[in-house]
């Protein structure tokens, strides 16, 4: 199944919106550079199915416009349901270990407001803001813990 990156489905975004959230998406494989971000806008179904329409997406479709030799094993999927306000993000295998489910929820409840308004633009931005915010911060613990510890001196205090 071939997929545009940002697909919109339900014709939720402007002109303006589609533009904000191509260049929101566009800062995630600029910043780390491994990765990519993709968002689908349209009708899925039940709660239940929204989680595994993303799942299903994130391991099935070939998304057009991202560059040959990237897999959806790097990919953040936003998939977004205006007409039953519903949203849910998933990731792929790369992510595993490094972005937990908490963390997506905090990426969703960013928008939350935005969606409830039928600010849809807004809120993706938004969510991918977030997002970024959450990789640096990982990144960050990642580096801090292949360090290890800091090491004792002589004198039985560590170094500042």
């Amino acid at each position: 199944m071939r997929v545009p990156s940002l697909d919109d489905e339900a014709g939720a975004l402007d002109r303006s919106g589609h533009a904000a959230v191509r260049a929101a998406m566009a800062r995630v494989p600029r910043r780390f550079p491994q990765l990519f971000a993709a968002v689908h806008i349209g009708p899925v179904g039940a709660a239940a199915d929204l989680r595994q329409f993303a799942f299903w997406l994130i391991n099935r479709a070939v998304f057009e416009d991202v560059p040959k030799g990237r897999n959806n094993d790097a990919c953040v999927l936003l998939v977004l349901d205006p007409r039953s306000r519903m949203a849910t993000m998933a990731h792929g295998y790369l992510l595993d270990g490094r972005l937990r489910d908490e963390d997506l929820f905090e990426c969703l409840a960013r928008a939350h407001g935005y969606w409830l308004e039928g600010r849809h633009a807004e809120g993706i931005v938004k969510v991918w803001n977030h997002l970024e915010g959450i990789l640096v911060r990982r990144g960050r613990q990642a580096r801090r813990a292949m360090a290890g510890p800091p090491m004792e001196q002589p004198n039985g205090s560590t170094p500042s």
